[in-house]
């Protein structure tokens, strides 16, 4: 059984969604799941998030395209 690969995304606009890093990543490969972390006391996100993917190499050439590139006005990591 393959190990699920947790990418730490960071430096998300506040107006990004979880179906936006799953439109981004899938072009990729197969994306498992996404999480978008948010303050506790309001709606606003912490500006990093998750996304899971089964298959390393997918995830590597994922991370190697998407950092550093402008999403929604803003570099991500």
């Amino acid at each position: 059984m393959e190990e699920e690969l947790n990418i730490i995304i960071s430096n998300l606009a506040n107006t990004i969604n979880e179906s936006d890093l799953v439109d981004m990543f899938q072009s990729y490969g197969n994306v498992d799941s996404t999480t978008i972390v948010k303050d506790k006391y309001n709606i606003n996100t912490m500006r990093f998030g998750f996304v899971e993917m089964s298959d390393e190499s997918e995830a590597i050439n994922a991370i190697s395209k998407l950092n550093g590139m402008n999403f929604k006005g803003r570099k991500i990591n």
